[in-house]
């Protein structure tokens, strides 16, 4: 059984549009308890362009979908940080109809 569809108006905004694990780049520092890993870059920007709110999310998990690690890492982050308050709700259906559009385009 399917879900019904859900239609959002989409903020386009301007985005990286490939981001995931091999286009950011990292640096370990030393501290006092160890060592600490730091973003250093993002590389790979050909595909920046004018995308939804949703869309750098679901790029993010989407090449290492299989990688529970990543995208758990990854859902925390964007529950905390990407989606604005009041909005993760709407944004969080937005991702799910996402995934589950990638069941026919595999």
């Amino acid at each position: 059984m399917h879900s019904p569809i859900v239609v959002h108006r989409n903020r386009l905004c301007s985005r990286m549009g490939d981001l995931n694990l091999r286009n950011i780049l990292v640096q370990r520092h030393p501290s006092s308890s160890g060592s600490t890993i730091r973003v250093s870059g993002i590389i790979d920007w050909t595909c920046a362009g004018w995308y939804p709110s949703y869309w750098e999310h679901t790029k993010a998990i989407y090449p290492q979908r299989r990688f529970k690690r990543w995208t758990d890492t990854w859902m925390g982050i964007a529950e905390d940080v990407i989606v604005a308050e009041g909005e993760k709700e709407k944004y969080m259906v937005k991702v799910e109809v996402e995934k589950e559009m990638w069941r026919y385009t595999i």
